[in-house]
């Protein structure tokens, strides 16, 4: 409940899932989320998440920036001096 940034995820993803332990008090939340139940061993979706597909301009801007952050991790540790 005290968490409000979820909202701030959402237009960034296709489903939004909360992960809680088993026992938690589902009710509070919200219905625009997925809910999976998990522990350290294993994890289930109790409910899917609704699909809204982000822009196609957003999603492109997200991959090359993932894959731009991979390529410079995988830089420095082959070449620590870069």
């Amino acid at each position: 409940r005290a968490d409000e940034k979820w909202h701030d995820y959402q237009p960034f993803t296709d489903q939004l899932y909360f992960a809680v332990a088993n026992g938690f008090p589902v009710a509070i939340l919200p219905e625009s989320c997925g809910i999976i139940i998990a522990d350290f061993y294993n994890a289930a979706i109790l409910r899917e998440a609704p699909v809204k597909k982000i822009h196609q301009t957003r999603r492109r801007s997200q991959i090359l920036r993932f894959a731009k952050t991979a390529a410079d991790r995988l830089s420095r540790i082959s070449d620590p001096r870069l």
